[in-house]
């Protein structure tokens, strides 16, 4: 199985949560583990949110230590035309269901659709997101 690891799942791994950090090394392997272009921004925000100083330096640390541990080499999948259209439909299917979800996450899931992964994520409103495939690998 392939998985793409959403955003809470990355805080957890840089957390050092325990659970996240077994199921992980348990599933790793070439073109196991993904992150979406998106989360990375999102950590990168929570960088730049950051005064600077010995905290922000050891998020930086943290988040290169992330990118080594995630897969050898590690994939962050960028948005195309087939993320792009799964992000519509998505918006489209939820939005007239009156169950939206944020937009981040709907191109987090949309990833997840387009490249046929599997998506770890603690979220629980990724449920809502027809024939996406989800996991939480919290204990």
């Amino acid at each position: 199985m392939r998985y793409l690891l959403d955003t809470s799942t990355l805080i957890d791994l840089m957390a050092e949560e325990a659970a996240v950090a077994a199921r992980l090394r348990a599933v790793r392997g070439p073109d196991v583990a993904h992150l979406s272009i998106i989360s990375w921004g999102e950590l990168q925000r929570g960088l730049h949110a950051l005064d600077s100083g010995s905290r922000k330096a050891q998020h930086v640390k943290e988040l290169n230590v992330l990118l080594d541990n995630v897969s050898p080499g590690p994939s962050i999948l960028l948005v195309d035309l087939d993320v792009a259209d799964a992000w519509g439909r998505i918006t489209h299917l939820l939005r007239r269901a009156g169950k939206p979800i944020p937009s981040n996450d709907a191109w987090i899931a949309a990833t997840a659709l387009a490249h046929g992964l599997t998506l770890v994520s603690s979220d629980a409103h990724f449920a809502r997101v027809p024939g996406l495939e989800l996991e939480s690998w919290r204990a």
